[in-house]
This record gives structure tokens, C-alpha cells and sequence, in this order.
């Protein structure tokens, strides 16, 4: 089973490819005369765009629209299709929500007469779908996971590669088709069925993302938190620092970046802001870490780690006591595997192995 985040026109045609919907008809625009996909190259797609007089657009856009629409061709029947901004339960547009389909029906071509737009011929690019449910964007922490992700997908036709949100949508529907009135909300669940259901979702994301981070090559945990604090705030500053006295950095950040909010305060209050420095010893491990203090003492042994905020990631399940204490003890942050993998889904990361 594939997944595709498929985006309709929301403006002036929104209630006629509703209505399409409605019929099984998933519509996709610049699909006039003359542009079915499986009867026609590149070159006959932008001839028939430029012929009606609609699209007076550049040769390179017509090639882009044309390799967009074709991935249409791609989808199966038993195919999953998520379009954003899209409520079938109620009438009128929603932007805050989005509904699932199943593929009933493979690409096929056929204009229809679009009213709003003099009865042109238009929308002829066709996938036959079934309604699988509408779900809020704040239902709970599935469908924000999934609506979050939404930014990644910004073309008319995308396909999902990625396996967060593949994972919250499969357990999304899965509890949709145990509960019908799952996709209703708060009113129709008890306050403490829906916390359960999103406590046990979540860990069950958080341990998803945690398998994945254990089965990565080496470099590639040191490279997540790189872009992780990169991309809230933190300026990149060196990798593997090492001394003679078993210190060792794997990674340092600068945390006063001229481009920051937080930088700009900072120069405005240096003396209540003396640290300037970030510093990480990552540890990929799993299960429990029986030398997790290991990160600790290098930290600690690392020249200037008192004018530094100093931080252990390392990915075992938990920290043992006596390593918590220590670190507590010499202001040493710590952060295990579960902790991670929650940053990575707070904050949007997009990883691949």
C-alpha cells in the first residue's frame, strides 16, 4: 500500500470537485482536452495547455505540471489518498481538516464542464475513490502528527515516504475502524478514553522512531542532532573535539546566533546570559546503557565544560541512577532514547536511513 497527500483547488471550484467527490471522482486540474496522461507525451500535454489559451505558461512549466500529474498513474487500487483542507461530514470549506480516501479506481481521463469557469472542459484527470473518514487537525496526537507534516507536501500530487507519518495514519484508521465514532471528537469519547488512546499512541510512535534512530549508520545519529538544533536557532560550530585528557565533544553549538530571537536578547543582557556554547556527546545504544556515564565523564574531562551547556544524548531506554546523580550534580543534561525521539517528532524532523 502506497500513501498520497493529494491537494484539490481551494478556491471558486472547491463545492464542484466536492461534488465530485461526493460521486467517487477524486478530480485533478490542468486536465483539458488533449492532456489525458496515458495517451499523450510531454510534448502533446503542453501543445493541448497552450492550444486552449488557459495556460500561458513557460515550456519548463508545462514538463514540471506534466511529471506532478503523472504520479496520478502511480496510485493502485488499495491505495491511500489524504487530502488537506477537506471535510466530507459537513458542508462548506474546512481548513481544518482533512479527509482519507481508499482507491477504488486507477487513473482514467475525462473532462467535465466546470460552471464557475463558463462550462470550459477541464479537471479530466481522474482516480475513482472511496471515503475512509474526515478527521479534525487537533482530533488528537495522531492527526497532528499527520497534519504537521502536511508543509512537506506542498504540490498538487505527492507521494509519502515518510514513515512517521505512514505509521500515524495506519494507526489513525486502525483505531477509526474500531470506533466509529472516533473521528466525532470529545464528545462522542470519554476525556479518559482519549487520553489513553493518545498516551498509547504516542509511545507507540516514540518507540517507531526509536527503532529507526537504533538501525542507523554511524555518523547518522551525530548528523540528526546536528540539523535538530540547527534548525531551532543554534549556529553549528565543530565536531569531534577531542584532548589528552579523555575529553571529547562530539558536537558544539554556538546558542547566540545573530538570527535568532533569543541571540538578540541575549547580547542585549550578557550577564545574564554567560554561556555561549552548546556541547553534545551522542551514544547510540540500546536497551540499558551499563557504562551511560561514560558520556558524562567526557564531557566533564573537555577543557572550558563549566562555561559550556553541557548535554548527553545517548539512545538506551533510560539513564541508571547513579549516572543521573552525577550528572545532576555537575549540571550535566541528560537525555535518553524516548527523549529523543520525542524532540524528533516535536519538532519536525525529517530523517532517512
Amino acid at each position: 500500500m502506497s500513501v498520497y497527500v493529494f491537494r484539490i483547488n481551494y478556491e471558486d471550484y472547491y463545492d464542484f470537485i466536492k461534488s465530485e467527490i461526493l460521486s467517487g471522482r477524486l478530480r485533478q486540474g490542468w486536465g483539458c482536452e488533449g492532456t489525458d496522461l496515458l495517451s499523450t507525451d510531454i510534448e502533446g500535454f503542453k501543445n493541448a495547455g497552450k492550444t486552449t489559451g488557459q495556460w500561458n505558461e513557460t515550456d519548463d512549466w508545462f514538463i514540471r505540471r506534466h511529471n506532478i500529474l503523472w504520479i496520478m498513474c502511480e496510485m493502485r487500487t488499495g491505495d491511500i489518498v489524504v487530502v488537506p483542507k477537506l471535510n466530507m461530514r459537513e458542508t462548506g470549506f474546512h481548513s481544518d481538516y482533512f479527509t482519507v480516501f481508499k482507491v477504488t479506481d486507477e487513473y482514467r481521463f475525462e473532462t467535465i464542464s466546470v460552471p464557475v469557469w463558463d462550462n470550459f472542459k477541464e479537471f479530466g484527470h481522474i482516480i475513482g475513490v472511496n471515503t475512509l473518514g474526515s478527521f479534525s487537525y487537533s482530533l488528537d496526537e495522531l492527526t497532528r502528527i499527520i497534519s504537521a507534516k502536511f508543509k512537506g507536501y506542498q504540490r498538487p500530487v505527492n507521494r509519502v515516504y515518510s514513515e512517521v507519518f505512514i505509521n500515524a495514519l495506519e494507526e489513525l484508521m486502525s483505531r477509526a475502524k474500531r470506533n466509529p465514532d472516533y473521528a466525532e471528537g470529545e464528545d462522542k469519547l470519554t476525556l479518559e478514553a482519549l487520553a489513553s488512546s493518545v498516551s498509547s499512541a504516542r509511545k507507540e510512535v516514540l518507540k517507531k522512531i526509536l527503532d529507526t534512530v537504533h538501525n542507523w549508520q554511524p555518523g547518522h545519529l551525530e548528523d540528526a542532532v546536528t540539523q535538530l538544533f540547527v534548525n531551532n536557532g543554534f549556529l553549528f560550530d565543530r565536531r569531534h573535539i577531542y584532548n589528552k585528557e579523555g575529553g571529547d565533544i562530539d558536537i558544539s553549538f554556538t546558542v547566540r546566533p545573530s538570527y535568532s530571537l533569543m541571540g538578540d536578547i541575549a547580547l542585549c543582557a550578557s550577564e545574564l546570559f554567560p554561556v555561549s556554547e552548546v556541547r553534545v556527546q551522542t551514544k547510540k545504544k540500546i536497551g540499558l546503557d551499563a557504562n551511560d556515564i561514560d558520556g558524562v565523564h567526557q564531557l566533564l574531562k573537555s577543557e572550558g565544560y563549566d562555561k559550556a551547556v553541557n548535554i548527553v544524548i545517548n539512545t538506551a531506554e533510560k539513564f541508571n541512577e547513579e549516572t543521573r546523580e552525577y550528572a545532576a550534580m555537575n549540571g550535566i543534561i541528560l537525555i535518553s532514547g524516548f527523549e529523543f525521539a520525542d524532540m524528533l517528532l516535536k519538532y519536525g524532523l525529517v530523517f532517512t536511513d
